[in-house]
């Protein structure tokens, strides 16, 4: 797959692309759904993951929480939440890379950084909810469950990551998420500029 500007939708995914979603992902009984809810005295809305089973909050811990890709979109279908989110495990081998504030979601380009990101990872890319960040997923581990650099976070486990559908491509394994010290360097490397508004 080849990075770019123009491959990443235009448009806010407010609504899920399932179809564009890799089987990689959807094979797994590891789905959430998600809303968001305001907090008083915060700026943000979170968007805690909800059991698509139980309509109760789910825990990234704990699989009885989860359910199937196919019940995931059930219920979001149903009216009550805002989409569909993956819960990463120590297991499944995959990453993901959660990349904030990158994108112009009114032109749809990403700043330099991050499509040096995209072209170096080589593997499914999508838009986040909001429009202005993307999520990467390869495939691979981290020794410590995780790392954060910046605008970038990285993790593998014990974490769940809204999925809007995207730019399709088969995960590959990134060798950037092998060690330690590869992610660390290329954060290092590119989050610094992260920061940087896209234009």
């Amino acid at each position: 797959m080849t990075s770019s500007l123009a491959t990443l939708p235009i448009a806010t995914p407010r609504v899920p692309d399932f179809e564009a979603i890799p089987p990689d992902l959807t094979c797994r009984p590891q789905w959430v759904v998600w809303r968001e809810e305001h907090v008083p005295g915060r700026d943000n809305a979170t968007k805690p993951p909800y059991s698509p089973i139980t309509r109760q909050r789910a825990d990234v811990s704990d699989p009885t929480t989860w359910a199937t890709f196919e019940q995931a979109r059930a219920a979001y279908e149903d009216g009550a939440y805002d989409g569909v989110g993956y819960v990463l495990t120590a297991d499944d081998g995959i990453v993901g890379w959660d990349v904030d504030g990158c994108r112009n979601a009114s032109t749809g380009v990403v700043n330099g950084a991050a499509d040096h990101l995209i072209a170096l990872l080589d593997s499914y890319t999508e838009v986040s909810p909001s429009g202005e960040g993307i999520r990467i997923f390869t495939r691979g581990t981290l020794p410590s469950g995780g790392n954060r650099k910046g605008t970038i976070e990285v993790y593998d486990r014990a974490r769940y990551l809204t999925v809007t559908g995207g730019v399709s491509a088969t995960l590959v394994k990134s060798p950037i998420a092998v060690t330690k010290s590869r992610a660390s360097t290329q954060q290092s490397s590119v989050a610094p500029r992260l920061s940087n508004s896209a234009t």
